[in-house]
């Protein structure tokens, strides 16, 4: 079920072919990732959250605010680094472009069973609802939770280094 890399995936059949693996597997995985985020929502350090899909999705932006996060600006607006960011955004394709899924986020989602989605629901909600992950389920992905730690977390940031 596992192919060990971030590279390669399973033939579409495959899913079908070992319906029960796959749902043994998403089983695993979904208490991985919600203890993952568990784990660095609650260490109490600077930290700023990035989702892949916002790489995917809105890059510029999402990489702006990382590198002021980083760098402990209030902006980069008009800055070389804006433009570096600006630049390299128009022109890299990434190297998820590349891989059978194409860089789509949750792609892989679409091959969940009633069952499979409704255990994810069990196990991650909170986690889901506070990173914005409920749209997959018909609901708002809106989520105040990312921007708000973020910003505390600038501040904490921000103490720490004064």
């Amino acid at each position: 079920m596992i192919t060990d890399s971030l590279q390669n995936s399973i033939a579409e059949s495959d899913y079908e072919k070992f319906e029960g693996a796959w749902e043994e597997f998403t089983k695993n995985m979904i208490y991985q990732w919600k203890e993952y985020q568990r784990f660095w929502l609650e260490m109490d350090i600077p930290k700023f959250i990035v989702k892949y899909e916002d790489l995917i999705e809105k890059p510029e932006e999402t990489l702006g605010k990382l590198i002021e996060f980083v760098l402990q600006v209030d902006s980069i607006k008009g800055t070389k680094v804006e433009k570096l960011i600006s630049q390299t955004c128009k022109t890299y394709k990434g190297p998820y472009k590349t891989r059978p899924w194409g860089g789509e986020a949750n792609k892989q989602f679409k091959k969940y069973s009633d069952v499979q989605k409704k255990y994810v629901l069990e196990v991650a909600k909170d986690e889901m609802e506070k990173l914005g992950y409920m749209g997959q389920f018909g609901e708002s992905n809106e989520t105040k939770f990312i921007e708000e730690q973020n910003s505390k977390n600038m501040k904490m940031s921000l103490n720490q280094a004064n």
